[in-house]
């Protein structure tokens, strides 16, 4: 287990949140390189494509994540094709992206819960045994997030990197994690249903 660096972000409250090196994918200096904005929800835009390692990974769809009245976040997926099956989704090896835009701040507890509680809906037995420990690692490192703050989780073979508002932040290099914190938003028990669907291009 590799620890994260801190970062100032954290992800909503109730549940969150392959196949060169991660250093290699996700550049320290910038992380995920924007093309032209095609979409938009919530009045948030997201960009069509994204540049990663010289891989084009297009926007797969859009989903609100809401808890109770509240809008908390808009999230983006990116894939190298688009799909429409979590299972597939989640057993590709290929990178990915998926990026959050905060629409209200959220408190460093709530999120640390809201990871926890998501990974252990949806985790697998494998993952639920021997991952518990990443989990943790990495909601140490989780404070408050702005309105208006972006983070990006960028998945691969070999872990997931984190940034915030485009700027590098850490990783943690553990193979299958990927399909693990994934899962926190394609699994059978999403944060809600509407992110979901909209990240599966649904909506």
């Amino acid at each position: 287990m590799t620890t994260l660096k801190p970062i100032r972000c954290s992800l909503a409250a109730a549940a969150l949140l392959a196949v060169l090196p991660l250093a290699t994918v996700f550049a320290v200096s910038a992380p995920f390189a924007p093309a032209a904005l095609a979409a938009k929800l919530a009045d948030v835009n997201f960009d069509d494509t994204l540049d990663v390692a010289g891989k084009k990974l297009v926007l797969n769809g859009l989903g609100l994540r809401k808890f109770a009245i509240f809008k908390v976040y808009v999230g983006g997926l990116y894939l190298e094709n688009k799909e429409a099956s979590p299972e597939t989704i989640l057993a590709s090896q290929s990178p990915k992206v998926i990026k959050l835009h905060f629409l209200r701040d959220v408190g460093s507890k709530d999120i640390r819960k809201a990871w926890s509680e998501g990974f252990d809906k949806n985790c697998t037995p494998e993952g639920c045994k021997t991952m518990r420990a990443d989990i943790e690692a990495l909601n140490a490192f989780m404070p408050e997030c702005k309105e208006g703050d972006v983070v990006e989780f960028g998945f691969t073979s070999e872990g997931v990197a984190l940034s915030l508002n485009g700027t590098r932040k850490g990783e943690v290099k553990k193979a299958g994690f990927s399909r693990e914190i994934l899962a926190i938003f394609l699994g059978k028990n999403p944060p809600n249903e509407a992110l979901k669907e909209g990240l599966l291009g649904a909506k």
